[in-house]
């Protein structure tokens, strides 16, 4: 372990800047970087002995931070996260990630209490390696992220009771602050990418000229295009559907009791685990729709991506009861052949008066009702596969919606972003909040804990159940249900 590792378990307390912060600085303005990990002390102990090391996590100085908070604030000994990943050096060609890394053995049995002064210090140690260019979002030994230890007050998924007022509060200053790092993070990147360089202009009016010749070229190749148009499918099939949307509308899909997944990959595109989610979101789209009695004006709701058409049966059914006060028109937009298919060969929706089916991706149908300018909806919902935020939602779906909802409408969408790890998902979700605004719609949450269900806790034992599924799409046992309107 460094140095700079050992400073941030903690060893002296209590806490004070005159040792901590000046120790810190020191450190740091002689060129130890604030992403210095214990994987790197490790590969440097290990240059000289020919050994082959496969250490692929990053485990911080923030890291190491936030687990002796951790340890230290629920009243076990931090004496072993001192030692590191010492015990590495004995093993070849040994993830990180496979290593107890400490024992940990109870000491206090209330826990350290952290007084206001060194609350406020810490504070101060985790904005300084911020300012020297601490990350927020990096893996360690235990696959766990700097707001992961924080999170819950606890190691790894127990979770203890935090020994004071001053020690709940500082656990969730820090844990908030890493978000805080998270969203300024992720915005300045997306903002560096915007930017378009000198040389990158100069180079792009080059190529411009180089495809302005090539363009007879590119005429008498189309035969030999077309030979290679096999081959070319090919390498399509073997790219991921889940990153591809291209790719993904060529992909078989399987309906199962269950879910929806890729026929061949056992990618989960859908699972029954998101019934009630989708119970809320069908009321959230709809909330809005009967405010008005006397408004006779027939309701359209539209639903971006049927899959297993879990969402659209809760909205016909609370449009169907409500028949008799308004006429409704229910729009399903749908691009997957073998989802469209499921939906014409089932009467319940193809025969069905009030329901009206976009064949084609969203991009293409929405912009078309769009452009002719008389149908505008009480309520839009979102829920698609091998699409992006970036790409798709912040670039173009927004743009979409802002056009094609009624003043009092309300949109909504299944929150997964960053749902593969607690800590990414509080982050994502307060970038949805911000970006929105820039649309004049304002986004609230409603907290839905995914294990209260008596159903759900009934088939998954409180999990959320992946059997036949390749990987998971959701790590989270709470679910941020948004729903969105103009300001």
């Amino acid at each position: 372990m460094s140095e700079l590792h050992e400073l941030l378990t903690l060893p002296k307390l209590p806490i004070t800047k005159d040792y901590y912060i000046k120790t810190l600085q020191y450190y740091l303005s002689n060129g130890i970087p604030a992403t210095y990990t214990l994987e790197n002390v490790i590969e440097y102990n290990n240059t000289d002995t020919g050994r082959t090391l496969n250490l692929t996590t990053n485990t911080t100085p923030l890291h190491t931070l936030s687990r002796s908070i951790s340890l230290l604030s629920n009243g076990y000994n931090t004496d072993y996260l001192k030692d590191g990943m010492l015990n590495i050096d004995t093993v070849d060609d040994q993830q990180a990630t496979k290593l107890k890394m400490y024992p940990v053995t109870k000491r206090l049995s209330s826990g350290y209490e952290f007084n206001e002064e060194e609350c406020q210090t810490i504070l101060d140690i985790i904005n300084l390696l911020f300012e020297y260019g601490a990350g927020w979002n990096f893996l360690d030994f235990e696959n766990k992220t700097i707001g992961n230890l924080i999170y819950n007050e606890g190691i790894g998924s127990v979770t203890a009771v935090a020994a004071s007022a001053n020690n709940t509060i500082l656990l969730n200053n820090i844990y908030l602050r890493f978000v805080e790092a998270g969203i300024a993070t992720e915005l300045l990147f997306r903002k560096v990418e915007e930017v378009e360089w000198i040389e990158e202009k100069e180079e792009k009016e080059i190529e411009r000229e180089e495809e302005e010749e090539e363009e007879e070229e590119k005429t008498a190749a189309a035969t030999e295009e077309q030979m290679n148009k096999n081959t070319n499918n090919l390498d399509i099939q073997e790219q991921n559907p889940a990153d591809n949307q291209s790719v993904f509308l060529e992909t078989p899909l399987e309906y199962t009791d269950s879910s929806l997944i890729t026929k061949n990959n056992k990618d989960g595109v859908m699972m029954d685990w998101e019934s009630d989610i989708m119970h809320i979101a069908a009321e959230t789209v709809l909330s809005s729709a009967y405010q008005e009695a006397n408004d006779k004006e027939c309701i359209n709701v539209l639903n971006i991506g049927f899959g297993m058409g879990i969402i659209d049966a809760f909205i016909e059914n609370i449009c169907a009861s409500n028949n008799d006060k308004k006429k409704y028109r229910h729009y399903i937009c749908e691009a997957h052949p073998d989802v469209i298919a499921r939906f014409e060969n089932d009467p319940i929706w193809s025969k069905n008066p009030n329901i009206i089916l976009l064949k084609g991706r969203w991009q293409d149908t929405l912009n078309t009702i769009l452009d002719q300018g008389d149908i505008f909806f009480d309520g839009i919902y979102y829920d698609t596969f091998s699409e992006h935020y970036n790409q798709d939602m912040l670039n173009d779906l927004y743009d979409v919606v802002v056009g094609l909802l009624k003043p009092k409408g309300v949109f909504s969408f299944f929150n997964g972003l960053g749902a593969d790890n607690p800590f990414f998902y509080d982050v994502y979700k307060e970038i949805v909040v911000l970006d929105l605004q820039n649309y004049g719609l304002t986004c609230e949450y409603k907290l839905i804990k995914l294990d209260s269900s008596a159903e759900n806790c009934k088939k998954n034992n409180g999990d959320i159940v992946w059997d036949g599924v390749k990987q998971s799409y959701f790590n989270c046992k709470y679910y941020y249900h948004p729903k969105i309107s103009f300001m």
